[in-house]
């Protein structure tokens, strides 16, 4: 799942407006975690241009067969 700190915060749920860019990271992969099925969770920043542009995260994992 990849995803930006960019949002519609009336459109956002408060635990994703009250937090930072490494709060959800750590809330993306817990839905993975829980969810189950899933192993090799990992994540990665993959700003274009860290610090010049807006940053773009990725959190990933691979589904059991």
């Amino acid at each position: 799942m990849s995803f930006s700190n960019r949002c519609f915060p009336t459109k956002a749920v408060s635990i994703w407006t009250s937090t930072g860019d490494l709060d959800h990271i750590w809330i993306v992969g817990a839905y993975y975690h829980f969810a189950g099925g899933f192993q090799g969770l990992a994540a990665a920043d993959i700003s274009p241009k860290p610090g010049k542009t807006d940053p773009m995260y990725v959190v990933f994992a691979r589904k059991e067969a």
